[in-house]
């Protein structure tokens, strides 16, 4: 199977891990809609961008043997930032 991946022209190969990169990023705003994800909300806007621009960058971080890729970085910063910011909401409610 490689040896035949290796004869696929490297723009043509470009084209399809562009359009593939594309279904995926669909597939995860399909996600959004379907789930009523207010994007109105600051908190579900940041969440996402932060996300989005993460998971795009693709920065990759080395802890050990294991290696974190943008797909997982992206993933883990959208918890974060979704539960801090919730956090802060509950909090200035409060006060």
């Amino acid at each position: 199977i490689g040896a035949l991946i290796n004869t696929i022209p490297t723009g043509v190969l470009g084209g399809v891990t562009i359009a593939l990169y594309g279904l995926i990023g669909i597939v995860g705003i399909k996600i959004w809609i379907d789930n009523n994800v207010d994007f109105a909300l600051p908190v579900n806007q940041l969440t996402a961008g932060i996300a989005l621009v993460i998971g795009i960058g693709n920065p990759e971080l080395k802890v050990g043997d294991m290696v974190f890729n943008g797909i997982a970085l992206g993933t883990i910063a959208a918890l974060v930032v979704f539960h801090v910011m919730t956090f802060i909401e509950k909090q200035r409610r409060r006060a």
